[in-house]
């Protein structure tokens, strides 16, 4: 604490550590994948490995943070907001990737999308916190299955798990 000089210091710097982290274990692996939906599928994937993994005692650290400081303001939730809308731009920007890759249908809205397959993915982690079942990464998996293979083209919904198969991911 005496080496940051301040609570909110100690509590900025843990988040600029946290997003690295995220990088290095969501964002970079899913990287390797071809862009479309071979990388958001990817990106998915990872986060769900990542908040399952327990690499931070309450699952996923920005989860868990955006609950602590959404209501209150100052630099600490302007850190977290700004992080979590990063996060929301790289899924919608996959997104939008696959569109334009043939992969998803051109006519969904890439925001919406984003913002359904994080609210499945921060559900899964509230849940398995609250509720220590693994089986919660399962049903996201699944349910973001579902999501994507219903506005994946039809020659595109091969790169998807089939719908119900993604027990053990």
């Amino acid at each position: 604490f005496a080496h940051f000089g301040s609570k909110e210091e100690l509590q900025l710097a843990t988040i600029g550590a946290a997003c690295e982290i995220y990088v290095e274990e969501v964002i970079n692996p899913a990287l390797e994948n071809d862009a479309g939906l071979p990388r958001l599928w990817a990106l998915l994937e990872s986060w769900l490995r990542y908040a399952e993994a327990g690499i931070f005692k309450g699952g996923c650290f920005f989860v868990a943070a955006s609950a602590e400081f959404d209501g209150r303001p100052g630099p600490v939730r302007d850190l977290v907001a700004s992080t979590m809308r990063a996060w929301l731009g790289v899924l919608e920007r996959s997104v939008v990737e696959s569109q334009k890759a043939g992969h998803l249908d051109s006519g969904s809205d890439a925001a919406q999308v984003a913002f359904e397959l994080n609210a499945i993915a921060m559900g899964a982690n509230w849940s398995f916190q609250l509720y220590g079942d693994r089986e919660v990464f399962d049903r996201a998996s699944r349910a973001m299955v579902a999501r994507l293979h219903g506005i994946a083209t039809r020659a595109a919904r091969g790169m998807l798990p089939d719908l119900g198969q993604t027990k053990g991911r």
